[in-house]
């Protein structure tokens, strides 16, 4: 049986939208690294909601069936050590 898996950018404008994906980022640190920091869903909500003049960011989510089954961030430098990014899947 296969599984069709949307790649979709986050809609940062979508308050339930972001609240889903920081739920399953939690979920998925947690299961593996029960006691790792995580960032808290009013950071997140922070983040997600105020423009960076140091990073360019965009969230993704890995959708089943209308399910937010993972998540995944990209974060690139605007200014400095533009040579590098950082991501968390």
């Amino acid at each position: 049986m296969d599984t069709d898996v949307r790649i979709e950018e986050l809609d940062p404008t979508d308050p339930a939208a972001r609240a889903t994906w920081h739920e399953v980022m939690e979920r998925a640190v947690r299961a593996d690294r029960p006691h790792a920091l995580v960032t808290t869903a009013a950071a997140f909500e922070v983040t997600a909601t105020s423009p960076s003049t140091f990073y360019a960011r965009t969230w993704l989510q890995a959708v089943v069936d209308g399910e937010v089954v993972g998540v995944a961030e990209l974060e690139l430098p605007l200014s400095e050590n533009t040579d590098v990014a950082r991501t968390e899947v």
